[in-house]
């Protein structure tokens, strides 16, 4: 909000500075993205060199980004993202005073930076490999903040300040069903958000009722098996000694961190699933992607050839992407339209287009 309010006596009520200024921060995060992931795996080697580049171009121009860039209420996820990494960055440099402020910048920025704790702990732990102990030691640096804001939280929210959620069955539907379907409809979002990763070519504003069905039998789900399947297999990476170690445990730990702050398995959110919501964890999916093709780079020409073919393929490919689903966003009938088209049962934006149509007369 504070932002906001800097765009608009600064430069007025025309959005062009919004997003300006929110293009500017993610060109700035992808920067920051690059700047930890080199000084994590140093270029010892040229692989390890092509890996920096490779994260930070992925990173820079995934088509999922465009929510969260693109229209001007992504800013959260923007600003959180970029005060949790600079966090991260001055608690490896060993500045916990600095850690511990930018710490709390994003935590007023957006919830979901509450999650770079468990991720500098991965890192200073399994990565750097200082004793279990010690980090933990350290990082009572954050409870000061961390009591603050929670403090500041409840102040503002009352009741609604640990957990509870004041929304309702058209923004997420999870809320007001079991458990158990809770958590087998969570897991088919999370095979969602991968395609979404993967293959990002139905990219939607609005997932609202009734876009996505519940589950209510997992075992007649193979997307909850599947989603199951997967998220068990970044909690071996995590915990495996082999694996944790690695750049693959790396970007499991990315991923799935800020992922359960928003996968409505552990606690219900807003919403049932948010494209902006993807910020944080497509850092972990940009990370095990460069590694795959930095991997082939051990390997004979061909495979050298061929990584930099795929590299430049993915570059190109979602950079292609991410200006086309840009031009969605042009105004709010485009935008309802394209939605529409891509997530036809969602009420939330077949009422918007309504409301254009009555407008319109």
């Amino acid at each position: 909000m504070a932002t906001y309010s800097l765009n608009h006596n600064i430069f007025g009520s025309s959005p062009i500075s919004f997003h300006v200024v929110n293009i500017l921060i993610h060109a700035l995060n992808s920067f920051l993205v690059f700047c930890l992931v080199i000084y994590l795996f140093p270029p010892k080697a040229e692989t390890s060199k092509f890996l920096s580049y490779a994260t930070f171009l992925l990173f820079l121009v995934h088509p999922i980004h465009t929510e969260a860039v693109t229209s001007i209420v992504g800013r959260a996820e923007l600003l959180a993202f970029f005060w949790s990494l600079v966090t991260v960055y001055f608690f490896i440099k060993k500045d916990l005073l600095l850690s511990s402020v930018s710490f709390i910048f994003a935590m007023f920025s957006k919830e979901i930076a509450l999650m770079a704790l468990p991720i500098i702990f991965y890192i200073d732990w399994a990565l750097i490999k200082n004793k279990f102990f010690e980090v933990a030691k350290r990082m009572a640096v954050f409870a000061l903040p961390l009591g603050g804001y929670f403090l500041l939280r409840y102040k503002a929210l009352g009741a609604y300040s640990f957990g509870e959620t004041d929304t309702n069955i058209v923004s997420n539907v999870l809320i007001f069903v079991s458990s158990p379907e809770r958590v087998f409809t969570a897991l088919k979002v999370l095979v969602l958000y991968a395609e979404k990763l993967i293959w990002p070519i139905h990219l939607s504003a609005d997932y609202s009722y009734n876009a996505i069905p519940t589950v209510k039998n997992f075992f007649a789900s193979l997307s909850s098996i599947t989603g199951l399947i997967m998220l068990a297999g970044l909690a071996v990476i995590l915990v495996l000694r082999k694996t944790r170690s690695s750049g693959f445990g790396f970007a499991a730990a990315l991923f799935l961190f800020p992922y359960l702050m928003i996968s409505n398995l552990v606690l219900p959110v807003g919403t049932i699933m948010g494209e902006r919501l993807m910020y944080f964890p497509s850092l972990g999916f940009a990370v095990a992607s460069a590694l795959v093709i930095t991997s082939f780079l051990n390997k004979g020409k061909i495979y050298k050839i061929a990584a930099l073919f795929l590299l430049v393929f993915l570059f190109v490919f979602y950079g292609v992407r991410t200006f086309a689903r840009n031009k969605d966003w042009r105004d709010s009938r485009t935008l309802f339209y394209q939605t529409v088209k891509e997530s036809p049962n969602s009420l939330i934006t077949r009422t918007a287009l309504a409301g254009l149509h009555i407008r319109a007369n």
